[in-house]
């Protein structure tokens, strides 16, 4: 099995890590999922916003998760 170097690190800190940081780690990996899962380029391939809700559904959940992981990445600076 092999591991990235950010799963290793992940995988390293949930070793002494409190539990809100084992669920900061995981609402992440789930963001950073949603935003990969829904990026422009699959986006682009539904129909067009006139046509297809679709389209709708998937920019908002890709905006919604790339604000909210910037976000967390904001404050994990300071």
């Amino acid at each position: 099995m092999s591991f990235t170097i950010k799963q290793f690190r992940r995988w390293l800190g949930t070793m002494f890590a409190s539990p809100d940081t084992i669920v900061l780690g995981k609402v992440k990996d789930w963001l950073e999922a949603e935003v990969e899962e829904f990026d422009d380029n699959s986006i682009e391939k539904l129909s067009p916003p006139t046509e297809d809700l679709h389209w709708y559904i998937h920019h908002g959940r890709n905006e919604a998760a790339t604000g909210l992981l910037e976000q967390i990445r904001k404050w994990e600076g300071q």
